[in-house]
């Protein structure tokens, strides 16, 4: 990837881009665990689980097929926006909070909760639709200082090797993506 990584607190900057979660809530955690939905792959294959289901099942210790019916369409649609992930999230009894941030501000991080990140690219013109946008994006789960990644080997990675590896992995692996990224909004979750 061009350009530099680097940490100060708890700061991430990837080229021009920052990863700025200041400091965590204190908000308890409502599942104690750090669950890895076993049934990830198999939910993938039956009716396209992708990265919005998969981290709302880790996040709540539930499997993907428990999380399916709160996600109707998602199976022709192969995506959940952030709409469809809070109906998720109000469907299965929890309350959601949600910060929209800019690239250029400091997003809030859920205690307990789920972040929708933004890759950089030719989408973030001005005057793209912000659909374009969107098919540039990607849900995680975070509980404290864990992140959950439908991508990562083990799933649960901590906070900050989350966003110094398996972000930037993600990042080459979109076509004409600049190897940029940041949250675009987080979510916390409480019951």
């Amino acid at each position: 990837m061009a350009g530099e990584l680097g940490y100060s607190g708890r700061r991430w900057s990837v080229n021009t881009l920052t990863l700025d979660f200041g400091e965590p809530t204190t908000a308890p955690q409502h599942y104690s665990g750090l669950f890895n939905p076993p049934d990830l792959d198999a939910a993938y294959d039956a009716w396209k689980c992708t990265c919005g289901p998969g981290s709302v099942a880790a996040l709540l210790g539930l499997t993907c097929e428990a999380v399916r019916p709160h996600f109707p369409g998602h199976e022709q649609r192969g995506y959940a926006n952030p709409t469809h992930v809070q109906n998720a999230l109000r469907s299965l009894g929890y309350r959601v909070t949600s910060d929209w941030v800019k690239p250029d501000h400091k997003p809030y991080q859920p205690a307990f909760g789920l972040v929708f990140v933004q890759f950089g690219g030719p989408w973030l013109a001005p005057g793209v639709p912000v659909g374009a946008a969107y098919r540039k994006t990607h849900w995680s789960a975070i509980n404290g200082a864990m992140a959950y990644d439908v991508n990562a080997e083990g799933g649960w990675w901590r906070v900050s090797d989350w966003a110094e590896e398996v972000l930037p992995y993600i990042a080459k692996a979109i076509k004409r993506c600049d190897g940029t990224f940041y949250v675009r909004a987080s979510f916390e979750v409480t019951p």
